[in-house]
């Protein structure tokens, strides 16, 4: 399990010691599958949400 360095945007990895971007700890924590089903939900709001500006 990675914890998270307050200080920073990076956290680490408990078992290991390795420094873990902001980026890679969804997917570490998730898994790869739902971390794609976020990244296309994430991607679907931003769209209505520049679709609602725009009307």
């Amino acid at each position: 399990m990675a914890c998270p360095d307050l200080t920073t945007s990076l956290f680490w990895d408990d078992e290991t010691g390795e420094v873990i971007s902001a980026d890679e700890y969804p997917r570490n924590w998730l898994g790869s599958e739902m971390s794609l089903k976020l990244e296309i939900l994430r991607q679907e709001v931003v769209s209505w949400t520049i679709q609602s500006r725009n009307t």
